[in-house]
């Protein structure tokens, strides 16, 4: 009886969490992590893309690794912009789809995987000979 009282109190504190956690919020209360609701957010990225000497890479295209799709195309400065989607929950934070990207570069060589999700999330990536260098990140509100 003692363990159906729990339950049931679990369950009752579970859906508040989840109904109590509204749309229109754009920060997590890590206090109503235990739903693990995830809604899909945006974030607004703009990174440059560079080589070795500095020179930027235009024309590369961004490609994620996980399902081959392409993500944008560098402008002529190797700026590109773009908005990823993603979920964010309270206890993990934001998630983008795209967990893993490459580059293709304008002379169809192939650049390093490198971990997209953490670079999208603030931390530093590493591209191997070629450099990414965070520009703007800017969260956006729910669709």
């Amino acid at each position: 009886m003692r363990l159906l009282n729990i339950s049931a109190t679990l369950t009752m504190l579970l859906t508040a969490g989840c109904t109590a956690y509204g749309e229109d919020e754009i920060t997590f209360d890590c206090s109503r992590s235990l739903c693990g609701c995830a809604m899909e957010r945006a974030v607004s990225v703009a990174m440059k893309f560079s080589d070795s000497e500095g020179e930027p890479l235009a024309g590369a295209v961004l490609v994620c690794h996980d399902n081959g799709s392409n993500l944008g195309t560098a402008n002529p400065d190797g700026l590109l912009r773009l908005s990823v989607v993603g979920d964010a929950t309270p206890g993990c934070g934001f998630q983008p789809r795209c967990q893993v990207a490459y580059l293709r570069k304008k002379d169809g060589s192939w650049g390093r995987p490198f971990w997209f999700a953490r670079f999208v999330r603030g931390e530093d990536v590493a591209l191997g000979t070629d450099r990414v260098e965070r520009v703007e990140v800017e969260s956006e509100k729910p669709d």
